[in-house]
């Protein structure tokens, strides 16, 4: 009797981007699972939070006020990842709209670090912490459930940058504040999926 492969749930994301897009060219913005392990006596970095309360409504974001816009990149090329700057970046600023004015520093150094090879098409997206990965990947079948074809691509990379920014917030064993993160988080996508477009 021929053996079952057991189907997983990254097999599942796989199947849905390459039925949407075609082929596996997105899966670059949905990265594999990693195992580690994880001291919890270990300090990781995190920059404190800003008061859950100041947060914009998912409804209500909008990254063209005040110093979000510094982090608006687009791709000069169609080469590589470039095509995902623009999602990318709008994912890391509305993570800067949750903290303070040194966490803003913190996220604009690190695109400013990558977005001009990238933009380029000569270098590739930073990676996602693994603690988070498992977070971005529920976010992919978000967007892949519910955004038209058009706009996944853009959605997969706004999921990508908000995990990504996200790290220098919440480590690998969140407190409450940073649990809280990660609610507004997944509600962040979860809107912006159900109508396919980019906060603006």
């Amino acid at each position: 009797m021929a053996k079952h492969t057991k189907i997983t749930p990254y097999d599942e994301i796989k199947s849905a981007i390459e039925l949407k897009a075609g082929n596996l060219t997105l899966m670059a913005l949905v990265p594999p699972l990693i195992e580690a392990a994880y001291d919890e006596d270990e300090t990781y970095p995190a920059t404190p939070l800003s008061d859950s309360g100041t947060w914009p409504i998912p409804q209500e974001i909008s990254v063209l006020q005040g110093d979000s816009q510094i982090f608006f990149r687009d791709g000069l090329s169609g080469v590589g990842h470039a095509p995902y700057l623009k999602g990318f970046t709008r994912g890391v600023a509305v993570v800067s709209l949750m903290v303070d004015a040194a966490g803003k520093s913190t996220l604009s150094r690190a695109v400013d670090a990558v977005s001009n090879n990238v933009a380029a098409g000569d270098a590739e997206l930073p990676p996602v912490v693994p603690w988070l990965r498992e977070e971005l990947h529920a976010g992919a079948k978000q967007v892949l459930a519910e955004t038209d074809t058009m706009n996944i691509r853009d959605l997969l990379a706004f999921n990508y940058g908000l995990f990504f920014a996200l790290c220098i917030v919440v480590g690998p064993f969140p407190t409450p504040e940073q649990e809280d993160a990660l609610v507004y988080v997944r509600a962040v996508i979860h809107y912006y999926s159900r109508f396919g477009v980019l906060p603006t």
